[in-house]
Parts: C-alpha cells; sequence; structure tokens
C-alpha cells in the first residue's frame, strides 16, 4: 500500500506538518467536535537541511491548534503555523455517521488573506518569504468523507477519504519514485488502525505527502502522538533530490493533544453518547439476527435437497 501510494506523491511538496491543524496527522476527517467541546494541541518538528556549503543544519519547528465544536453541526478552530503565523479553520457536517453509512463534511483550512501561507518561509535575496508555490494556499475547501469499519466488517480501522484545494494539491511533475500522476492532484486520504484501545497507527497522503504516525490515549483528555512526515523522502527520495529545499527533507514531529467539555451541556452530550451506543448496539443486532434468518434459510434448503435425492 506504501508502496502504492508513493507513485502518486509529486516531488515539489506542501511545507505544512502534522498536528497543526484538527483531524488526523496532517489531513481532516469528517467527525466533529461536540457543542462548546474544545480540541487544543501542540506540535513540535525537527529536520534537517542543507545549505550552501553542502552541510547539514537541525532546524526546529513549534506548531499547533485550538478548535471548538458549534451547535454539533460545526467546527471553527485556530492554526498556529510556525513562521506562517495564524489562519483559521472551519468544518461543517453534513451527515453522521451510522452503521453502513459513511460521515460526510465540507471544510475550509487557511482562511487568511496571506496567498502563499504555508508553515515555512526560505529566502529570497536577503529576505524572507513564503515559499513560491505555482497556486494559493489560502481558502483551501475540502470535502472528506470517513467510515469506522469496526461495525461494518469487523475491523478496527477507520478510513477517510476526501478531495480538496489549495494545500491538498502538490505540483505533479515528478512523483516520489520518478512516476508523476494527476490522479493525485487534490486527492487525500488516511488508515487509522486500532491494534488496540488507547493505541493507533496511522499512515495518510494529504494531497501531497506520505506521513506515518502513531497515537496513544493517555486517558480521556489527553493523546500522545507521533509522525513521520513526507516519509516518502527518506523511503522513496525523487531523482535529484534537492536537500537544500526544504520541501524535499522529511519531518519527525511529536504532539501533545488534549480534549475537554463540553464547557455546556454535558449531561445532555453524556445522555445522546448513550443513546448513540445504544442504537449501533440495536443496529447491530439487527444485522446479525438477518444474517441468522439467511443461515438458517440456506440450511434448510440443503436439508430439502438431501431429502429430495
Amino acid at each position: 500500500m506504501i508502496i502504492a501510494l508513493s507513485l502518486l506523491v509529486p516531488a515539489v511538496l506542501g511545507g505544512s506538518l502534522p498536528f497543526s491543524r484538527s483531524g488526523v496527522l496532517d489531513t481532516p476527517d469528517a467527525y466533529l467536535l461536540q457543542h462548546t467541546e474544545v480540541e487544543v494541541e501542540l506540535g513540535a518538528s525537527a529536520y534537517t537541511i542543507e545549505d550552501s556549503t553542502g552541510s547539514s543544519n537541525s532546524e526546529f519547528m513549534v506548531t499547533g491548534h485550538l478548535d471548538v465544536g458549534l451547535f454539533r453541526y460545526g467546527q471553527v478552530g485556530i492554526s498556529y503555523l510556525g513562521e506562517g503565523g495564524i489562519a483559521g479553520n472551519a468544518k461543517v457536517g453534513l451527515l453522521f455517521e451510522g452503521i453502513t453509512v459513511p460521515a460526510f463534511a465540507v471544510g475550509l483550512e487557511n482562511i487568511t488573506g496571506e496567498e502563499y501561507i504555508d508553515c515555512f518561509k526560505v529566502d529570497s535575496a536577503g529576505v524572507e518569504v513564503f515559499y513560491p508555490y505555482d497556486h494559493a494556499q489560502n481558502w483551501s475547501a475540502y470535502a472528506v468523507l470517513s467510515k469506522d469499519l469496526s461495525y461494518l466488517m469487523g475491523i478496527p480501522a477507520t478510513v477517510s477519504l476526501g478531495i480538496g484545494i489549495g494545500r491538498f494539491v502538490g505540483v505533479i511533475d515528478n512523483g516520489a519514485m520518478g512516476i508523476g500522476s494527476s490522479i493525485a492532484s487534490g486527492l487525500f486520504g488516511s488508515v487509522v488502525y486500532r491494534p488496540s484501545e488507547p493505541f493507533t497507527i496511522v499512515l495518510e497522503q494529504d494531497g501531497r505527502d506520505l506521513n506515518l504516525g502513531a497515537t496513544y490515549d493517555v486517558n480521556r483528555y489527553i493523546t500522545l502522538q507521533m509522525a513521520w512526515a513526507e516519509f516518502e523522502m527518506t523511503v522513496f527520495p525523487p531523482e535529484n533530490q534537492n536537500r537544500a529545499d526544504i520541501m524535499q527533507n522529511s519531518k519527525v514531529s511529536i504532539g501533545i493533544r488534549s480534549t475537554f467539555g463540553p464547557i455546556f451541556g454535558a449531561r445532555q452530550l453524556a445522555l445522546e453518547r448513550e443513546q448513540q451506543r445504544i442504537e449501533r448496539a440495536r443496529e447491530r443486532l439487527e444485522e446479525l439476527e438477518a444474517r441468522r434468518r439467511a443461515a438458517e434459510a440456506e440450511l434448510q434448503r440443503l436439508r430439502d435437497l438431501l431429502e429430495n435425492r
């Protein structure tokens, strides 16, 4: 799967970092915070970059975000993008997840007037400027589907698939293994696998890069995270890779996320969650009952065939 995804990753890539927005690692999902529920996250990324003499220098970047759920159907927040400063984010849920139905949401990221906003700036004739993209990075609209496969298929994983503009679109010239593909333009997705209750393993394609990560829930309120961002630049480096280009170097990120609340209506939210749990269990029971009846009918058919021989 990793090799297949790497075929779709462009060589000139984006500069966003994990844990700078609500969602998976560096991609959104279709899930929302509950009304007045708050999520705060702080991330730190380390990477190396070559200077004009060919020497490798270690660099460090801090990012983070603050998001609040609104009226069950919305979520708004702000991101701190390191050298890019502050940008806004918003997401609206259009479809809530069921046993067989995925969650669906639309949103905007990088809400700012700075057209080429990014986590990084580069030196241009002695002046620090944003990375020279060929398309705007602000007002990055997207749509995304998310589905937990636990009840549907018995697989402890959540899959998200989306499409967007702006920061989700790479420069499709030459893939990370020397193969370009316009199919990758704007598409992003993630797989979050849960081998145990507090621990997850994450693989995502953020529209331009491959990211690998893991999370650990310390408790209901605190989650620790780690990511290897743009790891295709190490595992599947492009031809003529420029180590002096910050976008052509992998990054290692760690993060800590705190989710608390809701500030208002906590008792009502707990009741709604319990009702949703009961409804999911009822739907699962009905599904199992339907399968049992189908199995009994098939067994009876086989018995009738044997008796008629």
